[in-house]
């Protein structure tokens, strides 16, 4: 039987695969971009939820629509704040030789990309339906052309920056990927390796 020490030294010496430079430069490259995304995300939902708060408290009395379609727009705000965060990972700091932040960052990579996918489309609905419930309200006395004019404007700038923004959340889909196909194979790597020794 072998001492302690012996043991020791032999694990020590043993190599642990090593994640390419290559997928830590990029994975710390989209790390710091997504967190600037973030960072600037968060400030300008502040000064949303500061103009919602305004209008919430400058017309008193008014319909449950009213306080619906601005509650509804400041909870998707906040999920979508939640989600983001969440989805920041350890850069390259830490290192991709473990299979556990392997793991963590595989999922979150698979958040960020369901966000940049089936996300944003949820996103884009539910923020016209929180709109359209507000204008339920403020738009009651309007006439009829006006009505339809506010709601048809409305859906047409959801449709419209969600089709201009899509080419740039392809894109970071397909980075996405990417990097989680080269990450099941670290992972795939260093669970045969440790299941070898």
């Amino acid at each position: 039987m072998e001492s302690f020490d012996e043991l020791k030294r032999r694990w020590q010496a043993a190599p642990v695969p090593q994640a390419e430079d290559g997928l830590a430069a990029r994975i710390a490259k989209g790390h710091r971009k997504h967190l600037r995304q973030v960072r600037f995300m968060t400030g300008s939902f502040s000064l949303v939820y500061v103009a919602l708060a305004w209008v919430w408290l400058s017309f008193p009395g008014r319909t449950w629509a009213f306080y619906a379609g601005l509650a509804g727009s400041a909870l998707l705000l906040t999920a979508t704040l939640w989600l983001q965060w969440s989805a920041a990972h350890p850069g390259a700091d830490a290192t991709l030789g473990t299979r556990a932040h392997a793991e963590a960052v595989l999922g979150k990579l698979r958040r960020r990309r369901f966000m940049y996918t089936k996300g944003a489309a949820w996103y884009s609905a539910l923020l016209l339906a929180s709109l359209f419930l507000y204008y339920t309200d403020v738009l009651a006395d309007a006439d009829l052309t006006f009505k339809l004019g506010a709601y048809g404007l409305t859906f047409a700038w959801g449709l419209f920056s969600h089709a201009v923004s899509a080419p740039k959340r392809r894109r970071q889909v397909a980075e996405i990927e990417e990097q989680i196909r080269e990450l099941e194979a670290l992972h795939t790597e260093l669970s045969a390796s440790s299941s070898d020794s």
